[in-house]
């Protein structure tokens, strides 16, 4: 069919960290006690000889302390052991740069993981990255110079702080900025997870700030003036008495710019798809803009922010013709979007059938999606959402998948000893994005659920399918919203590549249609 090759010439390439992305142990659990993975090499483990054998003073224009250096190594208040004390006396009133600790080591590309307690209000350090740019440790704070803001850039999640007397953790993916004939080409670039919740994904970091004293390029052109210089992982003291433990690091090259490592893959069956239990651990693969060789069909969460978070969720279907999947700009890229509206999204990886040498037939994506949505339902309370607002969001062959499992008959089963088969399998509503001529059934069950069809009208193959619905939607007079744009052709995804204004801006159409029926109503 046509549009399968329409496909592949729209979509443009993502990184090709992507195999990173699904196999390293940066998809480990984050948040207090998560231990150092494999290749990651811890920097305090509560001891005074490992603060000595990596640790210094940083040598910066406002040094005052002398080495050794003061910080003690201190009871922990909470779990027992020791942990490091950031009260060096030197630092006494909020003299920062006066007795700040550097890793002797510096770097590039890294994962991070750190954990502090603040002991008393308004505790005050700080962590910086590459010694330039500070992510804030400040209790009472909620602006951007609060807790856990990348300094006078975001605003504080504050929401995600555990407040005084016990122990946070942030979990940092960070890249350094690139240069090219010794300018800066790009920005650094930070993910973070604060507490297990995340905060930030691939948020540009644009100076440093504080001036001279607050670390490697702070008198630079105010700041501005950053250096291809590798620098080391900065701890700041300020006179207060804020605690660290648990901190390791492990290096990355990032070739693209992405940080957004923290994605958990959950298997949507413990032990493999049924009939296919000896195919689960062959490994994925992807490259370029693909994700293939799917044999243990799973989900990605990707959950929004508590503080803006409205229980609603979307199992997002990637297109990619049933041969691949476009993961990144209709999986990840539409995640990020519902996320920003304070909706969980979790974007599916099913097998496809026909890839070259596909043992699978249209049923196994349909059995993969539907175990995805009675997944979603059975972990409901775990993921703070709410089962009568759950749908489903396809692209192109993914729109197709999206229809058959909202429109066809998915009667609730009860497999012996699989609890999660007894949950319901029919979304709440249907998101199709140029679906494919494959989601237009001969007629429409029972129960269809409200729908939102968009595509392109010159679209050669998949506006055709967008009429269709709306007609058969029509006809049982069950509501619908189309959408049908004259130029954008097919794959233009979410909108983030055209140059046409009303594709850039589709998801708003989007979000007021889920506005409009309540699908976004905060309960």
């Amino acid at each position: 069919m046509k549009y399968f090759h329409h496909i592949f010439l729209a979509v443009s390439s993502f990184p090709t960290l992507l195999c990173l992305l699904f196999t390293s142990p940066l998809s480990a659990q984050t948040g207090v006690g998560v231990k150092a993975p494999a290749g990651a090499e811890v920097y305090f483990d509560g001891t005074r000889d490992m603060l000595d054998q990596k640790w210094m003073y940083w040598d910066g224009p406002r040094l005052a302390a002398k080495p050794p250096i003061k910080w003690k190594i201190v009871a922990d208040p909470v779990d027992g052991g020791t942990v490091l004390n950031s009260n060096d006396p030197t630092a006494a009133g909020g003299k920062y740069g006066t007795a700040d600790i550097v890793t002797k080591k510096a770097f590039r590309d890294f994962r991070l993981h750190i954990e502090f307690l603040v002991s008393e209000k308004g505790g005050n350090s700080g962590v910086y990255l590459q010694n330039r740019y500070e992510i804030q440790v400040l209790d009472g704070d909620t602006t951007s110079h609060g807790m856990a803001a990348v300094i006078n850039e975001t605003p504080s999640p504050y929401y995600a702080y555990n407040g005084i007397g016990k122990w946070n953790a942030y979990d940092i993916v960070f890249r350094a900025a690139r240069f090219k004939d010794g300018q800066r080409s790009e920005k650094a670039m930070v993910s973070m997870c604060f507490n297990g919740q995340k905060v930030y994904t691939n948020q540009t970091i644009n100076q440093v700030w504080g001036g001279p004293n607050s670390g490697i390029d702070g008198g630079n052109d105010g700041g501005k003036g950053i250096t291809d210089i590798p620098g080391g992982l900065k701890l700041q003291a300020e006179g207060h008495n804020v605690l660290y433990r648990n901190i390791w690091i492990q290096e990355l090259e990032l070739e693209q710019p992405e940080t957004d490592l923290f994605a958990v893959q959950i298997p949507l069956w413990p032990n493999g798809a049924p009939g296919f239990e000896k195919r689960r651990s062959e490994p994925e693969q992807a490259k370029d803009w693909w994700v293939k060789n799917v044999h243990n069909p799973s989900i990605t969460p990707y959950l929004p922010p508590k503080n803006i978070a409205t229980g609603a969720a979307v199992l997002i279907c990637p297109g990619g013709g049933h041969r691949a999947l476009v993961y990144n700009s209709e999986g990840r890229d539409a995640a990020r979007y519902l996320n920003s509206i304070g909706v969980a999204a979790f974007v599916l990886k099913y097998r496809l059938f026909r890839e070259e040498g596909s043992p699978y037939t249209e049923d196994h994506p349909r059995q993969d999606a539907n175990r995805a949505m009675k997944l979603l339902r059975s972990r409901a309370v775990e993921w703070n959402l709410d089962p009568t607002r759950i749908g489903v969001m396809g692209f192109s062959a993914g729109g197709e998948l999206a229809a058959w499992t909202a429109l066809e008959e998915h009667p609730a089963t009860q497999s012996v000893g699989d609890p999660v088969d007894g949950f319901s399998a029919r979304p709440d509503f249907l998101v199709c994005i140029y679906p494919g001529p494959l989601a237009v059934p001969a007629s429409l069950g029972s129960t269809p659920p409200p729908a939102f069809l968009l595509a392109a009208n010159d679209d050669e193959c998949c506006s055709e399918p967008v009429l269709q619905l709306a007609k058969l939607y029509r006809k049982a007079k069950v509501s619908v919203e189309v959408h049908l744009y004259a130029q954008g052709n097919h794959a233009f995804n979410m909108g983030n590549r055209t140059t046409l204004a009303s594709i850039k801006t589709w998801s708003q159409r989007l979000t007021d249609w889920m506005k409009d029926n309540k699908w976004l109503e905060m309960k």
